[in-house]
């Protein structure tokens, strides 16, 4: 592992399980792998890597001979053919097959394959039947709408979102729909009767049911019973309770796709209709590119099609709605041309998993997984409250356990750790994992204990998949995942383990300076009716001296440094005026586009003009009294930001000279000056003071004596020395400790009162070179070693101005001394 990881906590010592690391080869297998170097990839159950030789090796291969279209009859047409022949039978050789008993279709990818099924599975329908009515409720749940008689569509409930999305297909094509829980699903006596036609041997039925499950759980890693598809196929497992189980009535749909890269298939076994892939699941490379397993004795079943494409039908004409498909079901549904090169590829990462063979893949990434899984239980924090709480209904053996693990983290007070805040940690120490619902909500919501109520709340408050809304009322939404390949190695999880424990396991209460911060406390704070004699108290006041001021124009833009500056009742004047917002009219900022460090804004006051920089770029100036356009609507979504917040339009001259320096189609937009348009400090809960585009507050004030220990305390203590611009105060000040300004509850400088109303949290934009704009890992990787509490990173703090106890003119200016007043129950520093 790297070096910048060696002074991390060390996570209690534990055997590694049996079966880890090929007999003593996982060494040369993950040398195969130098992409991996420095990083911890955790996320193999989304996508696992390929090593540079599969790509060398198809290189070499494509370039040493001619491959033509497969649809032409030429030497090299031929020469393509067979080789995507014979990358069919590697595949059903992998799955211990024939073609004899399976065709491959080439697609897309798993959810191509599940779409295919979706849409040309025939269900048909019944004969001689009393009218039904589907279950609902806790019993075998009715999703819906559907037919009230007829085949059945069922799927588990933990199955994958591109399974269920199959629901819509089915009613269309007369089918009803069962969503069943593990639990639900019943295995009657071998010679119970079929709940439809008694003991009848299926002449009766003219239909087909079709039931979706996961061979593992994408979720949790749960494997689940590969014996139900023949049983299901049997009728001697029942799926709905109250459908026809008549042998040979039920057909299985086996998702594969995120079983097979780690565990052993063998489909002479395990007899499914149909078996969806993705080979970039399977070893890496190429992606956009799977195949439906389909077994000969059910192809006919996939009958209805609403397209066909070249290649796909023997004969037909132009003129007269004929045409006759061919004959072999690859044929049928692979329409166009094949991507016949990438298909070529598959060879080499077949290879691979056959040489290591899967049943030792399944042994080393499962003894991986129960490794991590019992250090993440014995994980405690200082008051003996355990930290990890773990989502599984697992018996955890290699047999019912893939190599994932999801769960969620807790507080020493039992609060949860939002994942969102874990994930953006973990990648600055460069470790790839995945947060969220992972497409899976049946499995997440279960898990969660989620109820429609509950998701109709969180949906109400713009709870979206895939964005940083990780806990509502402070219940989590969603969790974290990490999961293992098969050149995974113990480093790997200890690595992990150890990020874990060095910022997640608290070893002893917070301090309670960090405590007030992230409560708020310092809004309590009041400062007398003489500024300085309020501050008179040497015992609990701190001195020091403005250094800088620094006012941002356009937010997450560039500093505009300045001497000296008015204050208005937002703040600085003109502080935080204008913002850029995104064709969408969504507010950009440096956390996603690190670009705009290079707009450098600045203000002309004698001619009245804001002038945009950036270098290469010619100046564009602005006229400050007549902005152009019209109103305009956006939304700033900073997290601590998400008022609607109206501006006007400052013209094309400016989107098109942002565009130019920031890459995306964006505009400048001033905030507007009326009453509907004011927004309020949240952090103020004296007054509410008005403040501009800013997040949280009027100032934020930084420290270079703060900044000085946060560079001493990095691992690298080589590097060059961070520079305290990354956090983009507008008062920068110089104290003789590190801190204290923790304590603060009032601050006067020169003339000015201002009140403190909290900490500045802080996220990866103090990772943004404000000069550069290249973004690093430095210095959010070492606050967050020693500056956070419940979930939150403070460096700096807010301030509003206390207009009423400040002497006008209301300005300040740099070098002016500074006096604070601590909390009455804090020492300074």
């Amino acid at each position: 592992h790297n070096d910048d990881d060696n002074n991390m906590a060390t996570p209690p010592a534990l055997p590694v399980p049996d079966g880890y690391g090929y007999g003593g080869r996982i060494g040369v297998v993950r040398a195969h792998f130098p992409q991996i170097q420095g990083d911890v990839y955790l996320d193999h159950a989304a996508a696992t890597l390929f090593s540079p030789e599969q790509v060398t090796e198809h290189h070499r291969r494509i370039t040493a001979s001619l491959f033509g279209n497969p649809h032409s009859r030429n030497p090299s047409s031929t020469q393509t053919t067979a080789a995507v022949n014979a990358a069919r039978t590697a595949i059903l050789e992998l799955f211990e097959t024939t073609s004899e008993e399976y065709t491959v279709v080439f697609t897309q990818g798993a959810t191509a394959s599940l779409k295919l099924v979706a849409e040309a599975f025939e269900y048909g329908s019944w004969k001689n039947e009393a009218p039904c009515t589907a279950a609902s409720g806790a019993d075998g749940v009715d999703v819906g709408d559907g037919h009230a008689d007829g085949p059945v569509f069922a799927h588990l409930l933990q199955n994958h979102t591109s399974v269920v999305g199959m629901r819509q297909a089915a009613i269309a094509r007369g089918a009803r729909l069962q969503c069943v829980t593990e639990e639900q699903l019943v295995q009657p006596q071998p010679s119970s009767p079929c709940p439809k036609h008694g003991a009848a041997s299926g002449t009766a039925c003219n239909g087909h049911n079709l039931f979706a499950f996961p061979a593992q759980c994408n979720y949790s890693g749960r494997k689940y019973p590969l014996e139900w598809v023949a049983q299901v196929r049997e009728g001697t497992r029942a799926v709905a309770t109250d459908a026809c189980r008549c042998p040979g009535r039920w057909k299985v749909l086996l998702d594969a796709a995120g079983y097979c890269g780690t565990s052993p298939l063998d489909l002479s076994k395990v007899p499914a209709d149909f078996v969806c892939l993705s080979f970039y699941k399977l070893f890496g490379y190429p992606t956009g590119l799977g195949a439906l397993l389909v077994r000969n004795e059910s192809a006919a079943l996939l009958s209805r099609r609403d397209y066909f494409g070249g290649g796909s039908v023997s004969a037909y004409s132009s003129r007269h709605l004929f045409h006759v498909p061919r004959s072999s079901v690859a044929d049928r549904f692979e329409d166009g041309t094949l991507p016949f090169l990438d298909i070529m590829a598959l060879e080499t990462g077949l290879t691979v998993l056959q040489k290591l063979g899967m049943a030792d893949v399944q042994k080393h990434t499962f003894a991986l997984a129960l490794y991590t899984k019992r250090v993440l239980e014995a994980l405690e924090h200082y008051n003996g409250t355990k930290v990890v709480v773990l989502y599984s209904t697992s018996t955890w053996t290699p047999e019912t356990q893939g190599p994932i693990i999801n769960f969620n983290l807790k507080r020493s007070d039992g609060s949860w750790v939002g994942f969102a805040e874990v994930e953006k940690l973990a990648g600055i120490h460069r470790i790839h994992l995945r947060t969220g619902c992972f497409c899976n909500v049946g499995a997440c919501h279960e898990s969660l204990g989620l109820t429609l109520e509950d998701l109709k709340r969180n949906a109400a408050a713009g709870v979206s998949c895939g964005d940083d809304n990780d806990l509502i009322d402070g219940r989590p939404v969603g969790s974290i995942r990490i999961s293992f390949g098969y050149m995974s190695t113990i480093e790997d999880a200890r690595r992990f383990l150890r990020f874990l424990e060095d910022l997640f396991v608290e070893k002893a209460a917070a301090a309670p300076r960090l405590r007030r911060l992230y409560h708020n406390d310092a809004a309590l704070g009041t400062v007398s009716s003489a500024a300085a004699a309020a501050c008179s108290n040497t015992k609990h006041t701190t001195h020091g001296t403005l250094d800088q001021v620094c006012l941002f124009p356009v937010k997450s833009c560039a500093a505009f440094r300045v001497s000296e500056w008015t204050i208005t009742d937002t703040g600085l004047a003109f502080d935080r005026e204008w913002m850029v917002v995104g064709a969408n009219g969504v507010c950009l900022t440096q956390k996603k586009h690190p670009t705009m460090a290079l707009v450098r804004p600045r203000l002309d006051l004698e001619n009245n003009v804001l002038i945009l920089a950036s270098t290469g770029h010619d100046e564009l100036q602005l006229d400050i009294d007549q902005p152009a356009g019209q109103k305009v609507s956006a939304t700033c979504q900073a997290r601590v930001c998400f008022d609607s917040v109206r501006g006007q339009d400052c013209g094309d001259a400016a989107a098109v000279w942002l565009q130019a320096v920031v890459g995306i189609p964006c505009r400048l937009v001033r905030q507007c000056r009326d009453e509907d348009s004011s927004r309020s400090c949240r952090l103020d809960k004296q007054q509410g003071s008005a403040i501009s585009f800013a997040n949280e507050s009027q100032f934020l004030l930084v420290s270079h004596a703060s900044m000085a220990e946060v560079n001493e305390r990095r691992d690298d203590a080589t590097a060059p020395a961070v520079p305290i611009d990354r956090f983009r105060g507008n008062f920068t000040v110089h104290c003789d400790t590190a801190f204290v300004e923790d304590n603060w509850a009032s601050v006067v400088i020169g003339t000015q009162v201002f009140r403190v109303v909290g900490g500045c949290q802080r996220c990866q934009m103090v990772c943004v070179d404000q000069v550069i704009g290249s973004v690093s890992r430095e210095p959010l990787r070492t606050l967050a070693t020693f500056r956070r509490f419940r979930g939150r990173t403070f460096f700096g703090i807010h301030l509003v101005h206390d207009r009423d106890k400040s002497t006008a003119p209301y300005t300040i200016r740099s070098g002016m001394p500074l006096v604070a007043e601590n909390h009455v129950d804090d020492e300074p520093g």
